[in-house]
């Protein structure tokens, strides 16, 4: 999963974008697919987004991704839930 998104992030951006888009996967994929990702600014988020909703292959199958929702702290995304 990481791979595949800092794949789609260097195909989109290249190099030079990617590497200023800082990201960590929070949680492994859950049995529903769903995951959680952290970036280190707000200003990656834009990218990191954009690249998650471009990626349509993961492990050599058609995927879509979603974004559920967006939250400036782990607590404020719990209190959406």
């Amino acid at each position: 999963l990481e791979a595949s998104i800092q794949e789609a992030l260097q195909s989109h951006f290249g190099s030079c974008g990617a590497s200023k888009c800082q990201w960590s996967l929070l949680s492994p994929p859950a049995e529903s697919g769903v995951f959680l990702l952290k970036t280190t600014s707000p200003e990656h988020l834009p990218q990191l987004r954009a690249s998650l909703t471009l990626l349509t292959r993961l492990q050599r199958r058609r995927c879509r991704m979603d974004v559920l929702a967006v939250a400036p702290s782990l607590a404020a995304l719990a209190c959406k839930r």
